[in-house]
């Protein structure tokens, strides 16, 4: 395919991520040289996908960068991450005649899945869809039609809500933004059911917002627990973190012994440190104190059962039921360990 300008290219692959689903950035390019001059003019340019590459799995010690677990307790570099090495690109050269040609392109994203439905929380379109509509939500306003209305009708050309990509709350922003709301004093009344108001509103819009990262952003992993990437895949951020946890507490466990206890049933005995919670920096660390916990398990059906209910009372597979499937190199997870309330779906 050929462009007249580079624009022209850059707007037609920003269109098509946005229908997709997934975000871009201009990851390279090179200018043209003229008797041993750069000039500011591209001759090349690449587009990425922004899960491209590689996350940065290291953690800062005093000032310093480091790798692995560090200090007292597990520590992990374990920032959110859009980058899961999706190979997804486009690359184009202007011609003699000085348009743009596409010369290489992949599109077969790897490690996530775009999601079309949330382009809208993706800044790059957010930015270009507010920008559209802002003339529009100023005039409107200034002839005294309320915010929700506005919202109501912009939402309404886009045929619904759902296709409307700037939420009411942030034109509500905009507004505030530029003409700040006048309240009268002493009308207590009036500022508490605005403060209310605005406090359900972000409230909404933040769980829209989470849902929203959960399929855009990963965690990257800590382990090489196959238990572990079926997690990142069907999770949601916060809970695959509390998974992520009980893989790196794995460390700490150790299989002591196996009885068989009927047909493809065997129990396990796993020796564990006893975990307390630090009350300064609030998180779990391991103590020099051991004890030990039974694990049946099912090799038929891959169901297990630990004495630490850990799954049954916060709804997060335990470590000793990692440790139990890595040892009898399960890839698979029951729907017994899945809650569906946890699932990006």
């Amino acid at each position: 395919m050929v462009f007249l300008t580079l624009d022209d290219l850059d707007n037609f692959f920003r269109r098509y991520a946005k229908q997709q689903g997934f975000g871009i950035v201009k990851a390279g390019g090179a200018y043209k040289q003229e008797k041993g001059k750069t000039l500011n003019e591209r001759r090349n340019c690449t587009w990425k996908c922004e899960s491209g590459g590689k996350p940065d799995a290291r953690i800062r010690v005093s000032s310093r960068l480091l790798n692995g677990v560090s200090g007292k307790g597990v520590k992990m570099a374990n920032r959110k991450t859009k980058k899961v090495g999706c190979p997804v690109m486009l690359h184009a050269k202007v011609t003699k005649d000085g348009k743009w040609q596409i010369r290489n392109v992949v599109l077969q994203h790897q490690n996530h899945e775009p999601v079309p439905s949330i382009s809208k929380y993706i800044s790059m379109f957010h930015r270009e869809d507010l920008n559209a509509v802002r003339r529009r939500l100023f005039q409107h306003h200034d002839e005294g039609v309320s915010i929700p209305q506005i919202h109501s009708a912009l939402a309404a050309e886009r045929n619904g809500v759902e296709n409307f990509p700037v939420s009411e709350r942030k034109l509500r922003n905009v507004v505030d933004k530029e003409k700040r709301l006048k309240m009268m004093e002493g009308d207590a009344n009036a500022m508490a059911a605005y403060f209310h108001r605005m406090t359900m509103e972000r409230r909404a819009e933040d769980e829209k917002q989470a849902d929203a990262d959960s399929a855009r952003f990963c965690h990257q992993l800590v382990s090489d627990f196959p238990i572990e990437r079926v997690f990142q895949k069907i999770y949601t951020s916060a809970k695959f973190v509390e998974v992520q946890q009980e893989c790196m507490k794995n460390l700490y466990v150790s299989i002591v012994g196996c009885e068989v206890v009927d047909e493809n049933v065997l129990e396990y005995t796993i020796e564990d440190r006893v975990w307390v919670r630090d009350p300064n920096t609030r998180k779990d660390v391991p103590t020099r104190r051991k004890r030990e916990y039974e694990v049946k398990y099912n090799s038929n059906s891959y169901e297990a059962w630990c004495v630490c209910k850990l799954m049954e009372s916060s709804g997060i597979i335990c470590r000793h039921i990692i440790a139990i499937f890595e040892k009898n190199d399960v890839e698979e997870v029951h729907d017994m360990f899945i809650l569906r309330r946890w699932r990006k779906d």
